[in-house]
C-alpha cells in the first residue's frame, strides 16, 4: 500500500515504538493500516483505490499477536481493485463480513488534524463518537449504515414528492423506521458521552497541574433518554419539520445532526480556552477513550500517536507517556524525541523501515 511494496515487522516485547523519519517517508502509512484493521477504513478518510501502491491492483494488510488471555490472534484485511473492486476481512483466518471484522482491533488514534477536533465541523465530532461506539458495541456499526440507508432512502422520497412524483404521505412509513433507527443511534453516543464524564477530571488531571472541571455536553434536539420515548420524540419531530425538509429536499432533525463540545470551568472550550488548553483537552480525551475500551472491552487499546509529540513540551510528553504506560503505544515524528524505558525506536525513509534500538 502507497509506501510500501512489501514490509514485514516484529514488534517484539517493547510497549512503546517510535517510527522516526522525514516526512512523507511512510511513517503516517504504518498508523492507517492499522486503521484498516481496527475501521476497517482508512483513519485519513482515503478510498481504499487511493491507498494502493502506484501500478499495484490490491493491498494486504495483516497483524498477529496476543489477546488479553494470550489466546493467539490474527487479523487480515484485503483490498481488490482488479478484475473488480472488492473487501475481504478475516480473523484468525476465517473470512467474515466487514461488519461483524469493524472493532476486533482496538485502537486509538491521534492524528494532527484532530487538533481542529473542537473547532472544526460538527460531522468530525460525531465521527470521533461513532468510531470509539463502534468498538464497544458490536451492533453499531451495522446499525450506523441502516440509518444511513433509510436516510438516503427518505432524502430521496422528498425530491420525488417536491417534484410531483409520490404522495406526501408515503413519508409516514420511512419517518417510523427512521425514527426507531435514529433513537438507537443517539442512545449509544448518549452512553458513550457518559462514559467520557465519568473519567474526563481524571484524564485531564493526568496532563494538567490544574484540576479542572470538564464537562461533554451532547447537543441534540430531543430529550428522552428511553428507547421508546426517544422514538415517539423523533417521529414528532420528523413530522414537524416535512414542510421544510420538502423544501430543501433533505431531513433536517436526526443523528446527522447532532453536536458536542466541550464545557471547562463552565465556559465553552472551543470559545474561552487557549490553543494549549485545547491540546491538553484532546489529550485527555485520548486517554479517556483509551480507558473506556479498556473499561467496556477488557483490552487495552493500541494507542497510535501520528506525529503528535512534537506539538508537546517535555513535561506534557512524559505525562501523556506515563498515563499510556499500559498500553501498546506507536508514535510516529520527523525528529528524535526522548527515549524512554521500553520503547523500540524504529527508522524510516522511502518505504524502508529498520530497527535502530531496543
Amino acid at each position: 500500500m502507497r509506501s510500501y511494496d512489501r514490509l514485514a515487522l516484529s514488534l517484539g516485547n517493547a510497549r512503546r515504538h517510535v517510527f522516526v523519519g522525514p516526512n512523507g517517508g511512510g511513517k503516517t502509512n504504518l498508523i492507517e493500516a492499522l486503521s484498516f484493521l481496527s475501521y476497517g477504513r482508512s483513519c485519513l478518510k482515503a478510498a481504499p483505490d487511493d491507498v494502493l501502491r502506484w501500478g499495484a491492483d490490491f493491498f494486504r494488510i495483516r497483524a498477529e499477536g496476543e489477546m488479553a488471555d494470550s489466546s493467539a490472534c490474527s487479523l487480515e484485511y484485503v483490498w481488490q481493485r482488479a478484475p473488480r473492486r472488492k473487501c475481504a476481512t478475516f480473523i484468525n483466518d476465517v473470512r467474515l463480513p466487514l461488519l461483524k471484522f469493524v472493532g476486533a482491533l482496538k485502537t486509538v488514534i491521534f492524528l494532527p488534524e484532530d487538533l481542529d477536533l473542537f473547532t472544526g465541523a460538527p460531522q468530525h465530532r460525531r465521527g470521533f463518537l461513532d468510531i470509539l461506539i463502534s468498538q464497544t458495541d458490536d451492533n453499531y456499526t451495522s446499525l450506523r449504515v441502516e440509518y444511513d440507508r433509510l436516510l438516503r432512502q427518505r432524502n430521496a422520497l422528498l425530491k420525488r414528492i417536491s417534484e410531483g412524483q409520490a404522495e406526501k404521505n408515503e413519508v409516514t412509513l420511512w419517518d417510523d423506521q427512521l425514527a426507531h433507527t435514529a433513537a438507537e443511534v443517539q442512545l449509544r453516543r448518549i452512553k458513550i458521552i457518559g462514559l467520557f464524564n465519568v473519567g474526563l477530571k481524571t484524564s485531564l488531571a493526568l496532563l494538567s497541574e490544574e484540576s479542572d472541571d470538564a464537562l461533554m455536553v451532547y447537543e441534540r434536539k430531543t430529550q428522552a433518554t428511553e428507547a421508546s420515548v426517544l422514538k415517539k420524540e423523533f417521529q414528532t419531530f420528523l413530522s414537524g419539520s416535512i414542510d421544510i425538509d420538502l423544501m430543501l429536499c433533505t431531513t433536517t432533525v436526526g443523528p446527522h445532526r447532532d453536536d458536542w463540545h466541550l464545557v471547562l470551568r463552565g465556559h465553552p472550550l472551543e470559545k474561552f480556552a487557549s490553543r494549549g488548553q485545547q491540546r491538553t483537552c484532546l489529550l485527555a480525551l485520548l486517554l479517556r477513550s483509551a480507558d473506556i475500551l479498556a473499561e467496556v472491552s477488557g483490552e487495552r487499546p493500541t494507542v497510535l500517536l501520528d506525529d503528535v509529540l512534537s506539538e508537546l513540551d517535555d513535561r506534557h510528553q512524559e505525562a501523556l507517556l506515563k498515563a499510556l504506560s499500559g498500553n501498546q503505544v506507536l508514535i510516529t515524528s520527523t525528529h528524535q524525541v526522548p527515549i524512554y524505558r521500553d520503547t523500540a525506536v524504529w527508522e524510516v525513509n522511502k518505504g524502508v523501515v529498520i530497527s535502530n534500538r531496543q
